[in-house]
C-alpha cells in the first residue's frame, strides 16, 4: 500500500451505525489502510476517529461555493473528487461491508476508474481514460 491511496467513506445521521460497521470491517480485513470519513451534515463520529483514526472531512473543510451544491442525496460523495485526502482512493458504501482482502484482487494501480455495479450478478468494469496517465 502506498502512502497515496486511501478509502474513502461517506457518513450521514441516516448512516453512522452502517458506516460505523463499515470502517470495523475495513479495518478488520485491510488493517491500517488510510481512511476518510466524508461527513454530510452535523454528525458526530469522534468515536470512529477515536478507535479506527480515520481522517474526516467536514462541511466547514469544504470551499463554501462547492459546499452550497455538494451535499445531500447523492452529492456527498463527488466532493471525494476535490478533497480526497488520497491521490489514488476506492470509495465505500457506508452500508457495505468489507469482506476479505479486496485490495489484493482490485486493480487500482495504473487504473482511472474501477467500477462495480453488481445487480442479478457480478460484474466488473474496468474504464481507462484517455485523459489521465
Amino acid at each position: 500500500m502506498t502512502a497515496d491511496f486511501g478509502i474513502n467513506v461517506v457518513c450521514h445521521k441516516g448512516d453512522l451505525r452502517f458506516a460505523s460497521a463499515c470502517i470495523c470491517s475495513i479495518r478488520t480485513e485491510l488493517g491500517d489502510v488510510p481512511i476518510c470519513v466524508f461527513v454530510d451534515g452535523s454528525v458526530d463520529i469522534s468515536p470512529l476517529v477515536r478507535t479506527y483514526g480515520v481522517q474526516v472531512v467536514r462541511p466547514e473543510d469544504v470551499h463554501p461555493e462547492l459546499r452550497r451544491w455538494s451535499y445531500g442525496y447523492g452529492l456527498t460523495k463527488m466532493l471525494m473528487f476535490w478533497h480526497s485526502p488520497f491521490a489514488r482512493f476506492l470509495y465505500v458504501e457506508a452500508d457495505a461491508v468489507v469482506w476479505g482482502n479486496l485490495l489484493s484482487v482490485a486493480r487500482v494501480e495504473g487504473t482511472d476508474f474501477v467500477v462495480n455495479e453488481p445487480h442479478e450478478e457480478y460484474t466488473s468494469f474496468i474504464v481507462r481514460s484517455q485523459y489521465f496517465d
